[in-house]
């Protein structure tokens, strides 16, 4: 039995719900930071109502925030990934790739698409990872679609944290033994949402082997990122010239969440500029 049947086998449906992803414990916990004094809320707390991820959904195909995606480079990282994998000694049968907080999955069905014009003989894995199972199963319909028929492709539905990603065993076992080329991908600017981004490389992706790919996408500035005056003047979040994030399905995104908290009448939102970072010359 080949290493990839070992690893397929360990994910025996198309639906894998990780050991701490525990719906009933991770909204309860939520309502605990919602009803105290003070607190921070993780980004990905955002997503687990579904009300909270439908909204997403709708944000992410607001035309406004359609067209900041618009510069995404599409065929750039699969040039790279296809030198990469044919540059090392990796099992040239399979590639896995694991989307890291999928959302609505467009852009790794983008990636899996540009890879196979280039390998279309390699077996692509393509797991989709999010801690909303509405998510979840929103990307896994859209690969569906996008790669029906295609006997090279094996799509998998991911129920999990992907800052617990090194204490799941199927990807563990991965990792470890299989020998294959592993790419993992953390697309919409989610890695600036990580309460520490070295912590979350150190940690959570500890488990996989020197030769793995990590793509990612950020938000860069052409400007002094220390000067606060210019940031305020110059970044468009900031300066309330990003229309997409003014939108009535961002404001609901936000809002959805706090219908958890008790005896609310009123929500304000703000915006502060913080420069304690764990990476320099960011913000």
């Amino acid at each position: 039995m080949s290493d990839s049947k070992v690893v397929e086998d360990l994910f025996d449906t198309n639906l894998w719900t990780a050991p701490d992803c525990n719906y009933r414990e991770l909204l309860q916990k939520l309502k605990q930071v919602v009803n105290g004094h003070g607190g921070e809320l993780n980004q990905s707390q955002f997503y687990l109502d579904t009300r909270g991820a439908d909204s997403y959904l709708r944000t992410s195909s607001n035309k406004s925030y359609l067209d900041t995606q618009q510069d995404m480079p599409r065929e750039e990282p699969a040039d790279a990934i296809f030198h990469h994998f044919k540059r090392n000694e990796y099992n040239r049968e399979s590639i896995h790739i694991i989307g890291l907080g999928c959302g609505d999955g467009m852009q790794e069905v983008q990636l899996v698409k540009a890879l196979m014009a280039r390998l279309p003989e390699v077996h692509v894995y393509l797991y989709l990872l999010d801690i909303s199972s509405f998510l979840v199963n929103t990307a896994y319909h859209l690969a569906k679609n996008a790669f029906e028929g295609n006997k090279n492709i094996t799509l998998k539905q991911i129920q999990g944290n992907f800052e617990s990603l090194s204490t799941y065993k199927p990807f563990t076992k991965l990792a470890l033994q299989s020998g294959e080329m592993i790419i993992l991908t953390m697309y919409g600017y989610t890695i600036g949402n990580l309460p520490n981004e070295q912590l979350f490389i150190r940690n959570a992706l500890r488990a996989f082997p020197p030769n793995t790919l990590f793509l990612t996408d950020v938000l860069l500035c052409d400007w002094d990122p220390t000067d606060r005056e210019l940031v305020m003047k110059k970044d468009p979040r900031l300066a309330h010239k990003a229309n997409w994030q003014n939108s009535p399905e961002m404001t609901e995104f936000f809002q959805n969440i706090l219908h958890y908290r008790e005896g609310l009448k009123k929500i304000e939102f703000s915006q502060k500029l913080d420069f304690t970072t764990c990476v320099p010359g960011s913000y």
